[in-house]
């Protein structure tokens, strides 16, 4: 269990300083963006496209934490009401269906690399889409390898 938990620890420490550092980048680029276009009078073409890309891997490396502590979004009304034991088998239901959802999106994604890699370019930086698509695939990776870890932390602390 100690190794288990070190693992995930470890993968979501490593994923909120690259978060972090994305998001610092995100905001000087933006900052810098309106500087060149409101002080300088001299757009960066590229500011805008990279910003989003940026956003993207962000977003979704982000993801991957928020499902590793289970602080997405969801309604707990009918948790709430159920006995402990109950609520805890409900809760880790939730966990596999979200964990099958999110492995299907990753699929999903995976089969369009295909469509995407030598044919889509971004227009102002002129590179190949596969980088920001990349950022979905391996974020979902990641959300179903901390789904994973939900599901082995369940069974190892579970005593129903």
């Amino acid at each position: 269990m100690r190794t288990e938990k070190g693992i995930f620890a470890f993968i979501e420490k490593i994923i909120t300083y690259i978060t972090d550092i994305l998001m610092a980048a995100n905001i000087i680029l933006i900052l810098l963006s309106v500087f060149f276009r409101y002080v300088l009078g001299h757009a960066l073409v590229w500011s805008e496209e990279l910003a989003k890309f940026i956003l993207v891997w962000t977003v979704f490396l982000g993801a991957s934490n928020a499902i590793r502590r289970w602080e997405n979004l969801r309604v707990t009304f009918i948790l709430d009401k159920l006995h402990l034991n109950a609520s805890r088998v409900f809760d880790m239901v939730l966990k596999a269906v979200a964990s099958g959802f999110i492995a299907f999106l990753f699929i999903l994604a995976l089969k369009s690399i295909p469509n995407v890699w030598s044919r889509e370019m971004a227009p102002a930086l002129g590179i190949n889409m596969v980088i920001p698509e990349l950022g979905i695939i391996v974020g979902l990776a990641l959300m179903v390898l901390q789904c994973i870890g939900l599901i082995i932390s369940f069974f190892m602390r579970s005593n129903l």
